[in-house]
């Protein structure tokens, strides 16, 4: 059996194995990416964000798609994350997989000492139809400093990625300074500016799925709540007037912020089941297994 490291350019030999929603981030920072091979055939893959110290969340490892169809191949694939990751200082891989197609791979990593659970995800799913439906959306609550995306220039676009960074706000891209503005849906994402300054950012990225992810929703300034909502409003708008109403929106919700943003957009929405693990490593220099 053979391992792979999955790139941009070997990723259209394998496209119809790695689901293309996990298969864009290959190439991008912190992305890891390989699959095992026996002959012709596909055995199992996997894909990993690694971030180093020097990352907003500091050194860290989760596993965000496995597959494995032979024992040999989880082994081999798990063997190949925990290599990398010796050179990073990361003490634990952390490992999120929807439950309903995983049971096979759950049992793979229980039995590589990862501790494994039953949970909630942290992203709630609901069609544009249903935030159109939450009363806030019904008020008028345009602002006219806040423009789409597309109306920002090179310039001003870095200027509002290096402002919300400044000021610690990330969303789910530890690599939001790397990425590109084409990488976000510049018709639905929008920025508020006021006073010659950007103080705030909506960032939407279009999957190849069609779905939607909210990527970063993010103010500063006393009025910031205001911005925050307004910028909701604009992009939900804008998204409902280009896309069908089935398309799916993405809310993801990690901390009590954005609980309590998620619990206003889509109330009472629930995760999908996944299986969330981790597994604490040994030292770096120890060869235990």
């Amino acid at each position: 059996m053979e391992v792979r490291v999955l790139t941009e350019e070997t990723l259209s030999y394998f496209e119809n194995y790695v689901p293309e929603d996990i298969a864009e981030n290959i190439g991008r920072l912190y992305y890891r990416g390989y699959l095992t091979v026996e002959g012709p055939e596909e055995t199992g893959g996997i894909v990993w964000k690694e971030t180093p110290a020097s990352a907003p969340s500091g050194p860290a490892c989760h596993i965000v798609w496995f597959r494995a169809q032979e024992e040999e191949a989880g082994g081999l694939l798990l063997s190949v994350c925990r290599d990398s990751i010796r050179h990073n200082s990361v003490k634990k891989i952390k490992v999120s997989l929807p439950a309903k197609t995983s049971h096979r791979e759950k049992e793979l990593l229980e039995a590589a000492g990862f501790e494994m659970a039953l949970m909630e995800a942290d992203e709630a799913v609901a069609p544009i139809s249903d935030f159109l439906e939450i009363g806030f959306m019904k008020k008028n609550r345009t602002f006219d400093t806040i423009r789409p995306l597309r109306s920002a220039t090179h310039s001003e676009y870095v200027q509002a990625i290096k402002r919300m960074t400044r000021h610690g706000y990330f969303g789910r891209c530890e690599d939001l300074n790397y990425l590109p503005k084409a990488f976000f849906e510049n018709n639905v994402s929008c920025f508020c500016e006021e006073n010659g300054g950007i103080n705030g950012l909506l960032l939407c990225h279009k999957k190849p799925s069609g779905r939607m992810e909210i990527e970063l929703l993010a103010a500063v300034g006393a009025d910031y709540q205001k911005l925050i909502l307004g910028m909701i409003n604009q992009a939900l708008k804008s998204a409902a007037a280009l896309y069908p109403p089935e398309t799916e929106i993405i809310i993801d919700r990690h901390n009590l912020a954005t609980l309590a943003l998620g619990e206003k957009l889509v109330p009472g929405r629930l995760g999908m089941p996944i299986y969330l693990g981790e597994r604490t490593e040994a030292g770096r220099n120890t060869e235990e297994e």
